[in-house]
C-alpha cells in the first residue's frame, strides 16, 4: 500500500498550494460568520416579537423561544470557533484539559446542538398531544408544564454530551487518525 491513506484522493505533489488554502479559509470564515450572524439576528428577532406580542405567549411559543435561545447560542458559539484559540499554559495541566474538551472539542457546541434537537422533538410531542388530545391538553398543559417541558432539553443535551464528552475527538483529530480509532 502506498503512503496516500484512503482518505486522500489526490497525491502530496497536486496538493493545493498554501495560497489556495489561505483563500479557501478566508471564503470559510466569510461564509461561516455570515450564517453565524444570520443566525443570531434571526433569534433575536424571534425572541423580540414573541416577547411583545401578548397573543403569542402560550404553551408552544415557549418551546419556539427555548429554540430560538438555543439556536442563539449555537450561533454564538459557531463565531468562537473562528475566533484563533487561547494559548494554552502546559504547567497548568487541569486548565488545559478543561480548555481542550470544552473548546477543542466543542462541547458546548454539540451539547447545544443535542439539546436544540430534543427541544425539536418536545415540540412535535408537544402538538402531537394539542392535536390528539385536545381538552386533555387545556387542561394538563399549563405555562408552568411548558416551562418544565422547555428545561428538559437543556439538561438533556448537556448532560448527554458530558457523558460523550471524554470520547469526542474534533473533527480534524478524527480524520487525521484515518478512522482508525473506531
Amino acid at each position: 500500500m502506498n503512503s496516500t491513506s484512503w482518505y486522500d484522493p489526490l497525491p502530496s505533489a497536486s496538493m493545493p498550494s498554501p495560497m489556495a488554502d489561505e483563500r479557501s479559509r478566508f471564503i470559510l470564515d466569510v461564509v461561516w460568520t455570515i450564517l453565524a450572524a444570520l443566525g443570531m439576528v434571526g433569534n433575536v428577532f424571534v425572541l423580540v416579537v414573541i416577547g411583545s406580542v401578548k397573543e403569542l405567549q402560550g404553551v408552544t411559543n415557549i418551546l419556539i423561544v427555548n429554540q430560538s435561545l438555543i439556536d442563539l447560542l449555537t450561533s454564538l458559539l459557531v463565531f468562537l470557533w473562528w475566533v484563533p484559540p487561547l494559548p494554552i499554559n502546559e504547567d497548568n495541566h487541569i486548565r488545559a484539559k478543561i480548555i481542550c474538551v470544552t473548546f477543542d472539542k466543542r462541547y458546548f457546541f454539540w451539547a447545544s446542538v443535542t439539546a436544540s434537537t430534543f427541544n425539536l422533538v418536545f415540540i412535535s410531542l408537544e402538538r402531537y398531544y394539542a392535536v390528539l388530545h385536545p381538552f386533555k391538553y387545556k387542561k394538563n398543559i399549563t405555562t408552568k408544564r411548558g416551562v418544565q417541558i422547555a428545561v428538559l432539553p437543556w439538561v438533556i443535551g448537556y448532560v448527554y454530551s458530558c457523558m460523550l464528552g471524554s470520547r469526542l475527538v474534533s473533527w480534524a483529530q478524527f480524520v487525521n487518525r484515518g478512522f482508525q480509532s473506531l
